[in-house]
């Protein structure tokens, strides 16, 4: 079994384990970590075979990746909408997708979607870690019966899934890793949509990170809903505190700031996320409207996208040209951001959560708002007088 302060939390070991020795717990800053209890423990191993911290299998990285959006539903998720068409055909071939969504608590959970309408909730990026307890098991049923199964997640997620699943079931298992840049937690995420509803005077039913508006010229905008009249408020990252500390990297799990996974070997049929910088290799790319990244990193991988690629703009890239420009293709989050989150868990557990509020808060709204209205040309001049 892993060190305790090793797990990722991936709850693999704690679905799988026929003895229910090992349960899921709970710190301060509300990451979860396996625990296992040895009276009830019979050293079968399953949870070392099967944990990604102790078991990883890497394929090959490519040396070609594309840049693709989907001609007819770009609008569907964070960037160009490749993943809803890949689920898509996987529904309409009869299979099951697995991703994460909001529940009507705004807890993130792993889901399964069986039908094209339900694969709205599992679009888009939402930055938090995912409640995984249970699907392992419903991943297994799925595939017992016989059922393509196409699971998409976190990289450690994913490789939780290929340890328990690949070997037996490799044929029925379609698996896409994202580009993840760390992922925060749920208490803290809570703790900011409580503070959010007393400045809205209202309970807040939905959330979306990368809300693509059409008056927020802005590729990281968010918005909200409140219960009853369900106005929708758009806002920026500064304006709300989680998605302001998220892009700062300061928030998250500490499992992430050690992260095996940030390079272009990866774990996943097929990997995606947002293709940074594109414009510099294609001006006909815009990013603000949405292009993914997509490598196909097996043989499965690459005959999963060749069934969709019809429906999709697609063009090819050298793999440096897409890692050039997103860390998580290539390297772990710095140690700076890991020393700051460990000052805000020490405000945390000294001055409490109203003290944590002010420090995860953007310190100058007004300014930030100056800023992004501010045109490039302009920016561009300041930023080199900064230098």
């Amino acid at each position: 079994m892993v060190q305790k302060d090793n797990c990722i939390g991936c709850q693999a070991c704690v679905d799988r384990c026929a003895q229910k020795a090992i349960s899921f717990q709970y710190d301060e800053w509300g990451e979860g970590r396996a625990v296992v209890d040895a009276s009830e423990c019979n050293n079968c191993g399953l949870c070392e075979t099967c944990c990604p911290s102790l078991v990883t299998d890497f394929n090959k990285a490519q040396k070609n990746v594309l840049a693709a959006y989907s001609k007819s539903n770009r609008q569907t998720g964070s960037s160009g909408g490749i993943f809803f068409e890949l689920a898509s055909k996987v529904i309409n071939d009869g299979g099951v997708v697995f991703g994460a969504a909001f529940d009507e608590n705004l807890k993130l959970i792993h889901k399964s979607a069986r039908s094209v309408s339900e694969l709205e909730a599992l679009c888009k990026s939402k930055y938090l870690h995912s409640d995984m307890s249970g699907v392992y098991n419903e991943i297994l049923d799925c595939l017992k019966k016989g059922l393509k199964v196409m699971f998409v997640g976190t990289p450690c997620q994913v490789s939780a899934v290929k340890n328990l699943f690949s070997k037996k079931y490799d044929r029925q298992l379609l698996l896409i890793d994202f580009l993840c840049h760390g992922t925060g937690t749920q208490k803290i995420f809570d703790l900011c949509i409580k503070n959010e509803e007393k400045k809205k005077n209202g309970k807040i039913v939905k959330f979306v990170f990368r809300a693509k508006t059409k008056n927020r010229p802005h590729n990281f905008c968010y918005t909200i809903e409140k219960a009853g009249k369900m106005k929708k408020v758009a806002g920026y990252p500064f304006e709300f505190p989680y998605y302001y500390s998220y892009s700062k990297r300061n928030i998250l799990n500490e499992y992430c700031y050690e992260c095996k996974f940030a390079k272009q070997e990866r774990v996943g049929d097929i990997t995606i996320g947002d293709f940074w910088g594109v414009r510099k290799y294609n001006k006909k790319l815009n990013e603000l409207k949405g292009v993914s990244m997509l490598s196909a990193n097996t043989q499965k991988g690459k005959d999963a996208f060749e069934l969709i690629k019809d429906g999709c703009a697609v063009c090819e890239y050298p793999i440096e040209h897409a890692s050039s420009s997103n860390q998580a293709f290539r390297e772990k989050i710095s140690e700076s951001c890991h020393k700051s989150k460990l000052a805000l868990l020490t405000t945390l557990n000294t001055k409490g959560e109203e003290a944590l509020m002010k420090k995860l808060s953007c310190p100058n709204v007004k300014k930030e708002k100056i800023y992004v209205h501010t045109p490039m040309f302009i920016k561009k001049i300041w930023n080199g007088v900064k230098k």
